[in-house]
C-alpha cells in the first residue's frame, strides 16, 4: 500500500522556496523575540516566538515558551494548537493528543485543532478517532480544504478507497489546483488497482508541481504495477534527482530490483535508504532476502536480527532469519527462529513445513517432525511440495514403529 500524507494546519508560507522561507522565518524569529522582550507577560507575544521556534525547529524552546504563553492565558486557544504540533514533532503523540483536546475543550467550533487531532489519531493508527475528527471539522468548517484530504488518507489507511477517492475529489472541487490531493487520489487508485486513473491523477499532480517527488515515487510505482520496468526506474530516478535521501523512492527502487532479482542493485539501495532511515524494518526484511538470495548469509542474519530489534513480533522475519541459520548448519538456532514464528502465526504453513523437515533430516526428532508436517498438510492440502511431504511422513511413522 502507498503512503499518503496528511495535512498540518500551521502558519507557514509553503509556496516560498527554502532560502526565502528559511530567511522569512529567521525575520519572523528576530521580530518575535524582540516582541516578548518589550511584553514578556503577552500571551500573543509567547505564542508568535513559540511558533517562531516551531517553524525553525527548535521544538524544546517552542515547548517551552508556548507553554509560558498558556500560563499567561489559559484560554489562549492558538498556543495550545502550536504547542500540540511542536509535540508531534517530537513524537510525543499522547502529550499531542491532550493538548489539542484543551484547544477543543475551549472551543469546540475550532477546525483546525478538529483537523490537526485528526492527524494525531492517524499516525497512531487510530483510524476511526481520526476520521471522526475530520467530519468534525468539516462540519464546523465546509471549505477546510486540507481536512477533505486529511480524511480521505484516514479512509486509504482502512483500505476504503471509494470512500478516500470521494473525499479527494471533495477537495480538488475546492482547490483544482491542489497537488497533495491529486497525489492521494493517484496513491488511492493505485491501491484498488486503477492504474490508468492512478497515471492520470499522479501526472496532474506533476503538472501543478513539477518538484513533487512522492507523485514521482508513486507514479514509478504504478509503471512498475503495470510492467513497464525500464520507464519505472526511469521516473524513480527523477525522484531522487529532486531529493537524492527521499528514502521513498530508494525503498521503491531496491523493492523494484529485488522483484527483477537484481540483488546487487537492491542492495545498494537498501542500504542508501538505511543511511536516510534507520528505523524501517522492512527495508532490514528485505535487504535480508536479497542477501539470502544472494547466498550472503552471515550478512542476511544481521539484517533479520535488525529488523526484529526494530520489530520482535515479525514472524515473517523469524522464519527467514531460521533459513539463514540452516544454510550455515545453526539447525538449533533456525529451529529457534521457527518457533517463535510459529508462536506469533500458528498457521503459518511454510514454517511448519521448514520446521518438520529441519526435526526430521537435521536433528532426528521424528515425533516433532511428525507434529508440524500433518499440521501445514491440515492447513493446506494443496501445498506445492504435498506429495513430497506425505512420502516424507509415511518414512518418518515407519521408522517410528520399527523403533
Amino acid at each position: 500500500m502507498m503512503k499518503y500524507a496528511c495535512i498540518f494546519s500551521v502558519a507557514v508560507l509553503l509556496l516560498l522556496g527554502t532560502y526565502q522561507r528559511n530567511r522569512v522565518w529567521q525575520d519572523s524569529l528576530s521580530l518575535w523575540e524582540n516582541n516578548v522582550k518589550k511584553s514578556p507577560s503577552k500571551a500573543r507575544a509567547l505564542n508568535g516566538l513559540g511558533l517562531a521556534y516551531s517553524n525553525r525547529s527548535l521544538n524544546d524552546k517552542a515547548i517551552e515558551v508556548l507553554k509560558k504563553a498558556i500560563e499567561v492565558d489559559p484560554r489562549h486557544i492558538k498556543a495550545y494548537n502550536n504547542l500540540d504540533i511542536t509535540y508531534s514533532k517530537k513524537g510525543l503523540y499522547e502529550k499531542s493528543m491532550e493538548a489539542f483536546k484543551k484547544a477543543i475543550k475551549i472551543n469546540s467550533s475550532y477546525a483546525k485543532a478538529h483537523n490537526n487531532l485528526g492527524n494525531i489519531f492517524n499516525t497512531m493508527a487510530k483510524y476511526a478517532e481520526a476520521i471522526e475528527e475530520y467530519k468534525l471539522c468539516i462540519r464546523t468548517n465546509p471549505s477546510y480544504l486540507q481536512a477533505y484530504n486529511n480524511l480521505g488518507v484516514a479512509y486509504s489507511n482502512q483500505g476504503m478507497y471509494p470512500e478516500a477517492i470521494g473525499e479527494y475529489n471533495k477537495a480538488l472541487a475546492l482547490d483544482p489546483d491542489y497537488a497533495e490531493a491529486y497525489n492521494n487520489l493517484g496513491a488511492a487508485y493505485y491501491d484498488s488497482a486503477q492504474y490508468d486513473k492512478a497515471l492520470t491523477a499522479l501526472n496532474k499532480a506533476l503538472e501543478i508541481d513539477h518538484q513533487m517527488e512522492e507523485a514521482y515515487n508513486n507514479l514509478g510505482n504504478v509503471y512498475k504495477s503495470k510492467g513497464m520496468i525500464e520507464k519505472s526506474i526511469a521516473i524513480l530516478q527523477k525522484s531522487l534527482a529532486i531529493n537524492s535521501h527521499f528514502d521513498k523512492a530508494l525503498v521503491s527502487l531496491g523493492n523494484l530490483y529485488k522483484d527483477q532479482g537484481l540483488n546487487k542493485q537492491a542492495i545498494e539501495y537498501y542500504n542508501k535508504s538505511i543511511e536516510v532511515d534507520p528505523d524501517n524494518t522492512s527495508v532490514y526484511h528485505n535487504l535480508g532476502t536479497v542477501y539470502n538470495n544472494e547466498k550472503m548469509f552471515q550478512e542476511a542474519i544481521e539484517a533479520y536480527k535488525k529488523a526484529l530489534l526494530l520489530e520482535p513480533d515479525f514472524p515473517k522475519s523469524h522464519h527467514n532469519l531460521a533459513i539463514a541459520y540452516n544454510a550455515i548448519g545453526k539447525f538449533n538456532e533456525a529451529i529457534d527462529e521457527l518457533e517463535e514464528a510459529l508462536r506469533l502465526k500458528p498457521d503459518y504453513v511454510k514454517a511448519h513445513v521448514n520446521l518438520g523437515i529441519l526435526y526430521a533430516k537435521k536433528v532426528n526428532k521424528a515425533s516433532k517432525a511428525l507434529v508440524h508436517l500433518k499440521k501445514a498438510l491440515a492447513l493446506n492440502p494443496d501445498y506445492p511440495k504435498a506429495d513430497q511431504m506425505r512420502q516424507l511422513i509415511k518414512r518418518l511413522e515407519k521408522a517410528e514403529k520399527a523403533s
